[in-house]
């Protein structure tokens, strides 16, 4: 009878521990909110496109522990542009000559990314065009869009 006490205990000792550690927790309002909003494909194309542009960067090696650079893309609603923007951080004793070539520099670099010359499209589509999809499928209408993005004039900063 002992070893059957010893099993049935074992059992129930086991059952109330599984229980014990299993709770169901539900999302805050500010996570559920978070989580009902869809990603647009603007929003994923920009980000997949910042990635790509500081992967870029890092492969170049063009920052370094004391000046760090780096891409950021954002969209300008007023002017209806998506925004690349790099950052390249100096040391306030170096000339702003030097800057002001690291900057075009940069942004020839990226151009040549984006088959863009002296502000205008290189053909009749852009390299990063394809990152404002979704992997696999698209609509008509996508297609279209990503067109219309692909021809719109671009205005070098």
């Amino acid at each position: 009878m002992l070893p059957i006490m010893r099993i049935v205990f074992l059992f129930i000792s086991l059952s109330i521990s599984l229980h014990a550690t299993v709770s169901k927790a539900e999302p805050s309002t500010h996570i559920r909110t978070l989580m009902d909003r869809p990603l647009s494909m603007l929003e994923w194309g920009m980000y997949k496109t910042e990635k790509r542009l500081n992967n870029r960067i890092a492969e170049l090696k063009w920052s370094t522990k004391d000046q760090p650079v780096r891409a950021e893309v954002s969209y300008d609603w007023d002017a209806d542009n998506i925004v690349i923007e790099i950052y390249h951080y100096y040391n306030l004793a170096q000339k702003y000559k030097l800057a002001e070539a690291d900057c075009k520099f940069y942004f020839e670099s990226i151009d040549l990314n984006l088959l863009i010359s002296d502000g205008n499209n290189i053909g009749n589509f852009s390299l990063f065009g394809n990152l404002f999809k979704h992997n696999g499928w698209q609509t008509e209408a996508m297609v279209e869009a990503i067109e219309k993005i692909s021809e719109s004039p671009s205005d070098p900063v």
